[in-house]
């Protein structure tokens, strides 16, 4: 490209020169614009916690969360529900300090664990504090995977995340989610 311009300033007149120049900042802008894009996909919001609003508004968007399980006759079930969920992310993986995948004991369920910063804990227990009694969307990779209801303040800096994946699935979130962390 700078060969290009190089050559059209020596063969141009003053006024071709200016116009050039216009083009040039053009360029440039599009091309600024395009590495902030860049730089935005390549620190996407990996994990979000978000609100899940009672009806949609201009700050929702629709979601479809997906839940599955077995019933005793090992028959897969699912369920589907639509919620309407904040565009705002209340938390995200800027608050985390790692995530690990653990089960829970009885089931042997696979589950993500998320250890939160000082920051990160703090804000999930005003979070979860000033939001008692509505439900908080989890969000992994663009997808919701979980909505529960809040009961009290989560205070500890930790959280699961129980959730429609299986282990292998929970391991490649759980790899996401830090690898966002080491950027």
């Amino acid at each position: 490209m700078t060969v290009w311009f190089n050559w059209t300033y020596r063969h141009r007149s003053r006024t071709s020169k200016i116009n050039t120049m216009k083009i040039v900042h053009v360029i440039s802008g599009c091309l600024i614009a395009v590495a902030a894009v860049a730089a935005d996909l390549s620190t996407s919001q990996v994990f979000q916690m978000r609100l899940v609003l009672d009806k949609p508004s201009s700050d929702s968007e629709q979601m479809t969360l997906v839940q599955k399980w077995h019933d005793i006759y090992n028959k897969e079930i699912e369920k589907k529900e639509v919620l309407f969920v904040q565009k705002t992310a209340l938390l995200n993986q800027t608050d985390l300090k790692s995530a690990e995948v653990s089960t829970n004991s009885p089931t042997f369920a696979p589950r993500i664990r998320i250890i939160f910063t000082d920051e990160g804990a703090k804000r999930l227990s005003d979070v979860t504090r000033q939001n008692i009694g509505k439900r908080l969307a989890i969000i992994i990779e663009g997808q919701i995977y979980s909505a529960p209801k809040i009961q009290t303040a989560i205070t500890s800096g930790t959280a699961e995340i129980a959730g429609s994946f299986n282990a292998q699935e929970a391991r490649e979130f759980v790899a996401s989610i830090n690898k966002t962390l080491q950027k």
